[in-house]
């Protein structure tokens, strides 16, 4: 059974794809698609959602898993670990995460959200400011071999998600 999400998904598909066949002469006319044949309404799907929390509650890591992952972690990783608990970043904040929003001395990051715009500020644990720090140190400073302005970059020395191999700090 779906959910009300992807069935709405699925529907707008399906009325696109014959929207596009009317469109290319392909078919003459869009069908009829019926009355059950609508996306769900937004509240529905947010009660829905608000159901399925409470269903399976609120899912958090433990402490103690955290310090396993921390523990396992490469100190690339580590960093984007801590950032994403302490500042609540996802994948592609991290990787959008520029040189100049990262003030270590200070202990804090102001930061324009790349999805949203939505300006960020984020107060750093220790432990943060620590693992960006040694993360820094870990090798050779590609800032200036690459003239990037992102604090994380990939292996290959590009900006963005993915392992990246140095903390341009």
């Amino acid at each position: 059974k779906w959910g009300p999400v992807r069935l709405s998904n699925y529907i707008v598909y399906v009325r696109s794809i014959f929207k596009w066949g009317v469109a290319k002469k392909l078919i003459s006319q869009l069908p009829e698609y019926g009355d059950d044949f609508v996306k769900t309404e937004g509240k529905k799907r947010k009660k829905q959602r608000a159901a399925l929390k409470r269903k399976q509650g609120t899912k958090f890591l433990e402490a103690e898993q955290l310090r396993t992952l921390l523990s396992a972690a490469c100190p690339a990783m580590q960093a984007m670990i801590l950032l994403g608990v302490n500042c609540a970043f996802g994948n592609n904040d991290i990787a959008e995460l520029p040189l100049h929003a990262v003030d270590l001395e200070k202990g804090w990051i102001e930061f324009e959200r790349p999805k949203t715009s939505e300006e960020r500020l984020c107060p750093l644990w220790p432990e943060t400011i620590e693992a960006l720090k040694w993360y820094s140190r870990s090798g050779r400073s590609p800032r200036l071999l690459t003239g990037s302005t992102s604090c994380f970059r990939r292996g290959r020395g590009s900006p963005g998600s993915g392992m990246p191999s140095r903390l341009l700090a």
